[in-house]
């Protein structure tokens, strides 16, 4: 037997966001975060959808992104300490200070 299946609507699912980091207020793009969105389809219809990321790779906190484009690290010498090269504007701590503990450690304490 033959079924017939009607669309009822149509959206799509962004995989990045541009999300504007809280202390230096710049635009950043991350991937989508963790957590559960809800996509409304039609008037009648709500899908919900869990997302994880799973990749060190990808960010999905803005101040971390902010962080990675705007400050560029490096090892001074043969000693561990870490060189935080500043740029102009707001001062790294307070956009760190702003970033989840979740995020920190998996781009920074690994």
């Amino acid at each position: 037997s033959t079924h017939k299946v009607n669309a009822i609507a149509e959206t799509t699912v962004p995989l990045v966001i541009s999300s504007k980091e809280a202390t230096s207020r710049g635009r950043v793009t991350t991937v989508i975060p963790n957590g559960l969105h809800r996509i409304q389809l039609g008037e009648e219809y709500q899908v919900h959808i869990e997302t994880r990321l799973a990749s060190s790779l990808h960010i999905s906190d803005p101040s971390v992104a902010t962080i990675l484009r705007d400050y560029p690290l490096s090892t001074d010498g043969d000693s561990r300490d870490v060189v935080i090269h500043k740029p102009s504007g707001v001062a790294f701590l307070d956009i760190l200070s702003m970033a989840s503990g979740q995020a920190v450690r998996r781009h920074f304490l690994s």
